[in-house]
């Protein structure tokens, strides 16, 4: 996702990102699941493109250095007050 890549994640890979399922990331535990993904983005390559936008977009907003301290700094301006 970070990459720009479109993401396929078991439902164990996908617990706890906060992901939308169908728009950031796409969940399949089976080996027909899997297929069935690939195959779906094999003949949408706009859907392709758009997810690994959204995806990227995504990681950069929820899981930066900026967005992980973001709070930390905030609260550190609080008490420096």
């Amino acid at each position: 996702m970070a990459l720009g890549l479109p993401c396929i994640s078991s439902t164990v890979g996908f617990e706890g990102l906060g992901a939308e399922e169908g728009k950031e990331i796409y969940v399949a535990n089976t080996k027909e699941e899997y297929l069935r993904v690939l195959n779906y983005f094999i003949t949408n390559l706009d859907k392709y493109t758009e997810t690994a936008l959204v995806a990227k977009k995504f990681i950069g907003e929820n899981f930066s250095w900026e967005a992980k301290l973001s709070p930390y700094i905030q609260k550190i301006k609080e008490s420096v007050k």
